[in-house]
């Protein structure tokens, strides 16, 4: 956008409705999850922010089996599929 135009406010709505409809589509858990860490890591250093990831990660991987993963990927492709088709 060149500066002195004015934005296209009605594109920058339903991009963000679009992107709040992609947020609703994934588990809720998960979004709470992502929302917690975001604002704990913005207090910290990347170093520190990227360490509350790793603890996250592996906890909420030490009760997962096989099976949960696989399930979960095909879950995740298929909201991109979706995502990548507009």
């Amino acid at each position: 956008m060149r500066s002195g135009q004015p934005r296209d406010r009605t594109r920058d709505r339903t991009r963000a409705h679009e992107v709040a409809q992609e947020i609703v589509s994934c588990d809720p858990i998960v979004v709470r999850e992502i929302k917690r860490l975001v604002d704990a890591g913005a207090a910290t250093t990347l170093v520190e922010g990227l360490d509350l990831e790793d603890a996250a990660s592996r906890q909420n991987m030490a009760g997962l089996s096989a099976e949960d993963i696989a399930a979960r990927r095909v879950e995740v492709q298929r909201r991109g599929g979706k995502q990548s088709r507009g």
